[in-house]
């Protein structure tokens, strides 16, 4: 099996500068946990279970934050987690030109995606030392140790899982 790959060096350039810059604009203090997920189809990557899950979170641990990023049609999960009571504990910032800014500046990877035969973010997070939550619908689980590099969940909606995970690391 020969995994996706991406270019290393270009991985971890300037990543704490970038780390300082991303979390000043997006108004994180030291103490916030950045929980990040990004994608460009939303719903097949499971976005609407994660901000169910992230209910739990949030009422958990008040320094959890969700940082959504990499597509421009947010409007429906924006209403979402307004919804749920959320919105001021989710960052949504649409499409980004620079992903890589994005996984230096947060602290997890969560992706609970529907199907992926194994999705570049996972090994890009991992590149940049996040834990990655995803789950077995993703090829990617298999490059993950579970309990050191991350967790995988049985399925998207297992949102219990999912919800325990993040405390877990958010905690942590």
């Amino acid at each position: 099996v020969v995994y996706n790959g991406f270019e290393r060096n270009k991985t971890f350039i300037e990543s704490t500068t970038s780390r300082r810059r991303f979390r000043r604009e997006l108004g994180l203090e030291t103490h916030d946990v950045a929980l990040l997920f990004t994608a460009r189809n939303y719903a097949l990557k499971g976005l609407e279970p994660l901000l169910e899950a992230f209910v739990r979170v949030a009422s958990d641990c008040p320094q959890a934050v969700l940082v959504v990023c990499g597509s421009r049609r947010d409007q429906a999960y924006q209403r979402q987690a307004a919804a749920l009571g959320i919105a001021d504990r989710v960052r949504f910032l649409g499409f980004v030109d620079d992903i890589q800014t994005c996984f230096a500046g947060c602290d997890a990877f969560v992706f609970p995606t529907f199907y992926d035969p194994c999705s570049l973010v996972v090994p890009e997070a991992l590149g940049f030392g996040l834990p990655v939550i995803t789950t077995q619908q993703n090829g990617a689980a298999e490059l993950l140790t579970e309990g050191r590099d991350g967790f995988v969940v049985e399925s998207p909606w297992q949102l219990d899982d999912l919800a325990q995970h993040m405390t877990l690391i958010a905690g942590d």
